[in-house]
């Protein structure tokens, strides 16, 4: 098959020269929204698009509401090429897709395809945090219904019956090996590893060091106090399993955006967004024992990741 669209923005130079590979819950969608603001910067109108990793999440369905998720996803170059179709004349165009990070094969095809010199950004977050949002993202949607200690107990299974990596929240959250095999592929200077924790002590001064990365002039005038996607716990169950947990209107929304009707799928989201800040509360914090649990779960990986890149994080 032909990808007539990818070549042809191929050879004009209007497809991504950086990329966002994740990890997810860890601020990518406010970085999304960031950068989105800069007059230099071209991002989709779709934050996800996920071609890179759809050759796995296309196997992966079986957990709740994983196929509408999957459906969603860009499964060709021509349907990847299509969100950039509307490329003006920007120094940067990128690609925001936070599970990259976790999927094999991930760096290799984005360098077969966007090419050598491809940019790539990696947001990580402290993993005991990570992981327990990732768990209140699903419980905000109301797919998730089991305790977050019992759901970690039941990853492995969830694994094996193909659910999709978001359910898999300590699993997916041992960055090592992932930040390796990026690092296996691309050169170091090409790529760029930031904490999440940073750009909330200080956005202005982490956003300005992303231009810089990216070698455009520093973001100015910017809104830089809108957190975006925080993780909540849920109001009402009922709300969040019926009307906030993707569905048949979430996967007709995602087909609209690749057509003229893409105003309507951009205000089916828009209200679905708001439906579910109306229903979100506080969340529980995370129990000592649990958080002491998951602190020498996730040690070795730390001291991995360090020894990695020669720093302390």
């Amino acid at each position: 098959m032909i990808d007539k669209t990818f070549d042809r923005l191929k050879l004009l130079g209007k497809l991504p020269n950086f990329v966002v590979v994740g990890a997810p819950k860890s601020g990518t969608t406010s970085l999304y929204h960031y950068l989105s603001q800069h007059s230099d910067i071209y991002l989709p109108v779709k934050k996800e698009l996920h071609y890179f990793s759809s050759h796995r999440l296309i196997q992966l369905t079986q957990g709740p509401s994983d196929r509408y998720v999957v459906e969603s996803i860009c499964k060709t170059l021509d349907a990847y090429a299509a969100y950039y179709e509307a490329v003006g004349s920007p120094n940067a165009i990128g690609d925001i897709s936070p599970f990259y990070l976790y999927h094999e094969g991930c760096a290799e095809r984005i360098y077969k395809e966007l090419g050598a010199k491809t940019r790539i950004i990696i947001l990580l977050r402290h993993p005991i945090e990570k992981a327990y949002s990732q768990y209140m993202h699903l419980v905000a949607e109301g797919r998730e219904t089991l305790s977050f200690d019992a759901a970690i107990e039941q990853e492995a299974q969830r694994k094996s019956k193909k659910w999709l990596d978001i359910w898999l929240y300590t699993q997916s959250t041992f960055y090592a090996p992932q930040v390796e095999r990026f690092l296996s592929v691309f050169p170091r200077e090409q790529i760029f590893i930031c904490l999440l924790e940073d750009m909330q002590r200080d956005p202005k001064q982490f956003l300005q060091e992303v231009c810089e990365f990216l070698d455009i002039l520093h973001l100015e005038s910017s809104n830089l106090s809108t957190v975006y996607n925080r993780s909540s716990a849920p109001r009402s169950k009922w709300v969040a399993r019926y009307f906030v947990a993707p569905g048949p209107l979430y996967a007709l929304a995602n087909k609209m955006r690749r057509t003229r009707l893409r105003r309507l799928g951009g205000l089916i989201f828009a209200m679905r967004r708001r439906l579910k800040a109306w229903n979100a509360c506080q969340k529980e914090p995370l129990s000592p024992e649990m958080r002491e649990r998951l602190e020498q779960l996730f040690r070795p990986d730390i001291d991995a990741l360090e020894s990695l890149l020669g720093c302390k994080l």
